[in-house]
């Protein structure tokens, strides 16, 4: 899983690395006659050029946090970024009829989906793997606690009778004894 993972972070990586300095180097001219095949048409020049520098800045964040050791995370928040940089892309696509470049968009979308996953299956990167077991004991408290509410007394039931010491080991007190006399209230804990 590791080696997939891997493969598709550097494609991915590539991907949007080429594609953010296209946007970013292709003179204002050039890239105006480029506009409508790149999709750009919909943009300013300067929001072109912020996409871009996202798109760059997501693909260093997908190799170099766990290449190298320091902030890992931040792998998993690229792989975030181009998820919704992907999303975007999709909308503006089908809202500008764009149908050609559909395809691309949810490959890429598909391909950080997966990154994501893998990280949280695979568990390599500290804070994903924190998440995962978090989950995880989420999950089994939840289950833990579905099992013993079923045996716990539902609202309107009756107390189940129980026979207590006295606080001295005086004479035992039993629940149903107050039943129809007066209100009991039930306190446990200490009181030194």
């Amino acid at each position: 899983m590791s080696i997939v993972v891997w493969t598709l972070q550097v494609f991915l990586a590539l991907l949007f690395l080429l594609l953010g300095i296209r946007k970013l180097t292709q003179p204002h001219t050039l890239l105006t006659h480029r506009r409508e095949a790149t999709g750009l048409d919909s943009f300013s020049m300067s929001r072109g050029r912020f996409i871009a520098g996202i798109e760059i800045l997501v693909s260093i964040g997908l190799i170099l946090p766990v290449a190298t050791g320091f902030l890992p995370v931040l792998t998993f928040l690229s792989a975030i970024g181009a998820i919704v940089l992907m999303l975007g892309a999709t909308v503006v696509n089908i809202r500008y009829k764009k149908l050609p470049f559909l395809g691309l968009n949810i490959l890429v979308l598909v391909i950080a989906v997966v990154i994501n996953y893998g990280h949280i299956v695979v568990g390599d990167i500290p804070t994903v793997n924190f998440i995962r077991k978090t989950v995880y004991y989420i999950n089994q408290a939840s289950a833990w606690q579905k099992h013993h509410d079923s045996f716990a007394p539902k609202a309107g039931d009756l107390a189940p009778d129980f026979e207590l010491k006295g606080a001295n080991d005086e004479n035992s007190v039993r629940l149903s004894s107050f039943k129809g006399k007066r209100p009991v209230a039930l306190i446990f804990g200490s009181y030194t």
